[in-house]
């Protein structure tokens, strides 16, 4: 159980990051 949370966690951070450099691309663009 303590597993799949870990495994959810990482995805969750990984989305973030993923998510973070896009909105920071799109952000630099505008600019």
């Amino acid at each position: 159980m303590s597993n799949h949370s870990t495994a959810r966690a990482h995805t969750n951070i990984a989305l973030i990051k993923y998510w973070g450099k896009k909105r920071y691309r799109v952000y630099s663009t505008y600019e």
